[in-house]
């Protein structure tokens, strides 16, 4: 067991080394002498403090990044009830109401996944978006054409808007969250 004055003379012989801010209690330094971290505590470096988590970004990026993660998780929570609620509860009357024109061909269930989600994107752009004429919500209204999107009902409508806009504005807020960590940093 080390002595007072081992321990005070020890912090002497490295107050040349250290900043104000890095200075220890008697008390720290015994401590920290005796499960051989002194040297540790003694030689911190402010390249060393710059690295850590909180000083890596901007004030407002650092700020606006768990906004951002928080929306994410919201995000997520809405399209997964959105999913559960479609695949359980109304999916068979939504297809009955909107009459996707795939579904002549074969039963919804019988088709693979990524064409049901597609399915379900073009009853979300036929809704939604109903006077668009480019690109996929164009290609969606011409399908869906003989669906009036003001007469369908809201619960059909809300498990929709919930499942793809969740996912489209998740995506959004993916491409924001990974262009702020890579070019925000200081």
């Amino acid at each position: 067991m080390l002595r007072r004055a081992e321990t005070r003379a020890a912090i002497a012989q490295h107050s040349e080394k250290t900043l104000p801010w890095q200075e220890i209690s008697p008390q720290r330094a015994s401590h920290t002498l005796l499960t051989g971290k002194f040297a540790y505590y003694c030689q911190i470096r402010p390249s060393l403090l710059l690295s850590h988590p909180a000083a890596m970004f901007h004030p407002y990026i650092a700020t606006a990044l768990p906004f951002i993660l928080s929306l994410l998780v919201a995000c997520f929570v809405i399209a997964t009830v959105s999913i559960l609620y479609l695949a359980f509860v109304s999916l068979k009357e939504t297809n009955a109401t909107l009459k996707h024109p795939y579904l002549t061909q074969q039963p919804f269930n019988r088709y693979p996944l990524g064409i049901r989600g597609a399915i379900l994107l073009d009853y979300f752009l036929r809704l939604f978006l109903p006077n668009s004429t480019v690109w996929l919500a164009g290609h969606a209204n011409i399908l869906l054409a003989h669906v009036n999107p003001k007469t369908v009902p809201l619960r059909i409508r809300w498990p929709l808007l919930g499942l793809w806009g969740a996912c489209l504005l998740g995506i959004v807020l993916m491409i924001i969250f990974w262009s702020m960590m890579l070019l925000g940093r200081q």
